[in-house]
C-alpha cells in the first residue's frame, strides 16, 4: 500500500511539474505581462494548487494492512477450577494449559468468574480504573496500549456500577496478548452470562482481535475500516493546477 501511495504521489508531482514548466514557457512567450514578480506569483499559486491536489490524493488512502480477525467462538466456560484455556489465534481450547499450545486466556472458577492469563496477556480494566479485576467494557471502547490491564486472578465484580458485570446479559471484555509473532496484539470478546456468574450456561460467544501488532481495536468492531483509493483523475488534477 505504501508503494502504491508513493507511485500515485509521484505521478501527480510529475504532472504538476509539467504544467508548471508549460506555464513558465507561456509566460516567457507572452512577454513582460507575466515576467518578474507576476510570473513568480502565478507559479507559486499553481505550485500550491498542485501540492494540495497531491495531498488530497494521498490523504484518501488508508493503511490497508490492518485486519481484524473475528471468531464466533460459542465456547461454554466450565464452572470449575480449570475453566477453559483458549489460544486466540489458533482457536484451540482445552481444560489444561498443557494441552493448548500457546494459550492466551483462561476464564475459570466454580464460585465466580476469574481470569488466568499467559505471560504478556492482560485483561482490560474499566476505562479510568487502574486497580482491580477485568471490567465489563462498553461497546465502542478502545482497547489499546493506553489502557490499564490486570494480570491477577481476582474475580470480576457483579453489580450495577459502570464496569461491573451483569447477569442475564452480554458482557464485553478487552485483552492484550502475545501473538505467534512474539508481539503484543489487542482484542475483545463477548461473554454471555445467565442468571448466575458461575452458571453452567456461561459462554464466550465471540472473540475478535487485531492481527497487526500494536494496533488497537474497538469493542464491538469486527472488521477493519475500508480504504478508498484516490478518486482524483489526471484531468481533475490538471484543472486544479491550472487554477
Amino acid at each position: 500500500m505504501k508503494k502504491t501511495i508513493t507511485n500515485i504521489q509521484t505521478h501527480f508531482v510529475e504532472l504538476c511539474s509539467k504544467l508548471l514548466r508549460r506555464n513558465a514557457e507561456m509566460a516567457s512567450n507572452e512577454g513582460t505581462d507575466h515576467s518578474g514578480s507576476s510570473l513568480s506569483n502565478r507559479l507559486a499559486k499553481h505550485f500550491v494548487a498542485c501540492s494540495t491536489a497531491v495531498a488530497m490524493a494521498a490523504g484518501t488512502v488508508g493503511d490497508a494492512s490492518a485486519a481484524i480477525v473475528n471468531w464466533n467462538a460459542n465456547l461454554i466456560i466450565p464452572n470449575n477450577i480449570d475453566g477453559l484455556y483458549i489460544n486466540v489465534q489458533t482457536q484451540a481450547t482445552g481444560s489444561a494449559g498443557s494441552v493448548v499450545a500457546g494459550w492466551d486466556i483462561n476464564p475459570y472458577s466454580a464460585t465466580g468468574l476469574s481470569w488466568f492469563s499467559a505471560t504478556g496477556t492482560g485483561m482490560a480494566r474499566y476505562p479510568g480504573v487502574t486497580t482491580g479485576s477485568a471490567g465489563n467494557q462498553a461497546l465502542g471502547t478502545a482497547i489499546d496500549a493506553t489502557r490499564s490491564y490486570t494480570t491477577s486472578t481476582g474475580a470480576v465484580v457483579v453489580g450495577s456500577a459502570p464496569g461491573n458485570w451483569q447477569l442475564n446479559s452480554s458482557n464485553y471484555f478487552g485483552f492484550r496478548f502475545i501473538a505467534a509473532d512474539g508481539l503484543t496484539h489487542y482484542g475483545w470478546g463477548r461473554f454471555v452470562i445467565g442468571s448466575s456468574i458461575f452458571g453452567a450456561d456461561r459462554m464466550i460467544a465471540e472473540i475478535a482481535y487485531e492481527d497487526v501488532a500494536g494496533v488497537g481495536i474497538i469493542v464491538g468492531q469486527t472488521a477493519s475500516p475500508t480504504c478508498t483509493a484516490p478518486t482524483l483523475s489526471a484531468s481533475t488534477v490538471a484543472a486544479i493546477c491550472q487554477g
